[in-house]
């Protein structure tokens, strides 16, 4: 009798062992840490209520987050932990949130686009060091004098996003453009209000389009006197005595604010 219940005890110990061998994972969630931010997606995701699952949540290519009515007082997307989640995304907009930090973006090495009107809370752009598909990028902000935090050494992690074709840095606090030199695919460079004065970095960037540097303490613009593809040049603002650089391009301009005579 006793064989026969340590053979049944044994039988059962070896189901249970087996049972939780072949137990199916329990999908992962995303987890929220900013009630607005969730608000968003789940409306977005067309998911009112209940878990997203990761899995959901790796098949969302575009968010657009910004805020609709920037002059209209809301809650603002503060916390964007959980968008560490949502590891294929292409596209991506957060204009007008109170955003901090963008280290929950440094594994989404699919974002080829990222846009951030009134960044002017952004304090830490880390995140951006490893988007090397990045395409257009738009980090600004200049609303009553207040610009962006954004400096040289961010700027830096520009140099590895070789495909980059669009940046718009209003209201930085960059004053070297050296990390920009080798972007051969960029054709529209705007930073206006910012710290910039010396274009010679980019002297050989001459299938740039757009330029906007209005604002700037620009005043030398011999680096510009290839720029033959240029279409859209804006100079407001900056401290020019001399346009001369400028004669044999001028007439390629469609878009300018200044005359040469």
């Amino acid at each position: 009798m006793k064989k026969i219940i340590l053979a049944l005890m044994l039988g059962l110990l070896i189901v249970s062992v087996v049972a939780c061998k072949t137990a199916v994972p329990k999908p992962e969630v995303v987890i929220f840490n900013d009630a607005v931010l969730e608000a968003r997606i789940r409306v977005i995701m067309n998911t009112p209520t209940g878990d997203i699952l990761v899995s959901e949540a790796e098949k969302i290519s575009e968010l657009d987050l910004s805020e609709a009515n920037p002059s209209v007082p809301s809650a603002r997307i503060k916390d964007i932990s959980a968008l560490k989640y949502f590891k294929n995304l292409r596209g991506l907009n957060l204009s007008y949130q109170l955003v901090e930090d963008l280290s929950p973006l440094a594994n989404l090495t699919e974002l080829n686009m990222f846009g951030y009107w009134g960044a002017a809370s952004l304090k830490n752009f880390d995140g951006l060091a490893n988007l090397t598909n990045m395409l257009d990028i738009n980090i600004s902000s200049y609303n009553e004098g207040i610009g962006t935090n954004f400096t040289d050494s961010d700027l830096a992690y520009f140099a590895n996003m070789t495909n980059l074709e669009a940046i718009t840095l209003q209201g930085s606090k960059i004053t070297d453009l050296s990390p920009l030199a080798n972007l051969s695919k960029l054709r529209k460079l705007n930073i206006d209000y910012s710290d910039i004065s010396d274009l010679s970095p980019i002297s050989e960037m001459t299938s740039l389009v757009e330029m906007d540097l209005k604002y700037t303490n620009v005043s030398e613009l011999g680096p510009l006197e290839n720029f033959v593809k240029l279409q859209d040049l804006w100079l407001e603002g900056c401290p020019i005595t001399d346009y001369s650089p400028l004669t044999a391009i001028y007439p390629n301009l469609v878009h300018k604010d200044f005359s040469i005579d």
